[in-house]
């Protein structure tokens, strides 16, 4: 019989975009009034028009191409992972992801 942790991270390996996907989305969710507080301090002398549009745009476009990218390279530093590390290193991954979500009151 194969060791629990390899059958895990073995189901893991083919949907490591989709995990490191949410990964990425849970932190910009965490971080993501931080983010647009800069945007808004930068653009807060604009015509009101051109802040929408900037907005509209960083958050639609900008914020959804940063979590597929992120997600796409996280998952590729992690298939590089051997079995026995791939299923705690992602528990781990989203305990400090839970962690902060915790300290910045989020949950």
């Amino acid at each position: 019989m194969e060791n629990p942790i390899v059958l895990v991270s073995d189901w893991m390996r083919p949907r490591l975009v989709t995990i490191c996907t949410a990964l990425a989305a849970t932190v910009f969710i965490i971080y993501g009034n931080n983010l647009n507080r800069i945007v808004k301090n930068l653009i807060k002398r604009w015509h009101f028009v051109l802040r929408l549009l900037t907005l509209v745009i960083v958050c639609a476009f900008g914020y959804g191409f940063l979590i597929i990218f992120l997600g796409r390279v996280l998952a590729d530093g992690l298939g590089g992972l051997g079995d026995y590390i791939l299923f705690p290193v992602v528990v781990g991954l989203f305990m400090v992801v839970g962690i902060l979500a915790e300290q910045k009151r989020v949950m």
